[in-house]
């Protein structure tokens, strides 16, 4: 019994040591990922010719933190996509570092009705998987983003939930609970839009970031290489 004590207790110390020390890894190196994220443009036009509103929602993915210039972040790349066959692409982007579903559905979709978006992509779900977000509230919320976003008279795209248990920066354990959740949060994002018009982008299962090399110094974000994984995926669906 006493043995049995002892491995457990040192197995929990060294979850509690990983856990700090993957904590001031991230402290450290995210202020100037924030930095870098809140100097890019986030009213900008792409393209020359009949103008397309663009507008992205969402979190730290949306904003593009983790990328080192905005030519690397997934709303520059639809939008570039987007400008091909003589369009100018005016892009807005709304995305927030630390949004969870809930500001996206009730601050950010208010500013998306008076701007009457052409198309709107939306990358959510991380933060909702670290913080343990109800289940049952994201399904309410979720069911909100569909049916509201899709009033703009827009071309919807939603992102599924990333895979946080491949995220380095989370200690073991803990890694397994968000990815859990995260896998949970896909599930019912996927079954709401296979029922509307919205365009639903499976980056849980079809572009995991499982390799350390495509997360940014944080080891949180992805990097350019990471974006790059998501953006082919989005870019299969539009």
């Amino acid at each position: 019994m006493l043995r049995v004590s002892i491995i457990l207790l040192t197995i929990l110390s060294l979850v509690v040591i990983c856990y700090f020390v993957r904590i001031q890894i991230y402290k450290k190196n995210a202020v100037g990922l924030h930095e870098i994220a809140g100097n890019f443009p986030t009213d900008y036009t792409l393209g020359d010719g009949q103008e397309l509103v663009y507008v992205a929602l969402g979190d730290s993915t949306a904003q593009g933190i983790g990328a080192l210039n905005v030519e690397e972040t997934i709303p520059y790349g639809i939008a570039l996509y987007l400008s091909k066959g003589s369009r100018t692409v005016r892009v807005i982007n709304l995305g927030r570092s630390g949004a969870r579903l809930e500001e996206v559905v009730t601050t950010q979709l208010d500013r998306v009705k008076e701007l009457e978006p052409d198309v709107v992509s939306i990358s959510i779900g991380g933060n909702d998987a670290t913080h343990l977000t109800s289940l049952s509230q994201f399904k309410i919320l979720a069911k909100q983003l569909v049916d509201e976003s899709l009033s703009t008279g827009a071309e919807v795209v939603i992102a599924s939930s990333p895979d946080m248990e491949v995220t380095p920066a989370i200690p073991p354990v803990l890694n397994i609970v968000a990815g859990y959740w995260s896998g949970r949060q896909s599930k019912v994002m996927k079954a709401l839009i296979k029922e509307s018009d919205a365009i639903y982008v499976d980056i849980y299962n079809n572009a995991k970031l499982s390799d350390r090399d495509l997360y940014a110094n944080d080891a949180f974000h992805p990097n350019k290489d990471g974006y790059q994984k998501w953006l082919v995926e989005y870019l299969k669906n539009l």
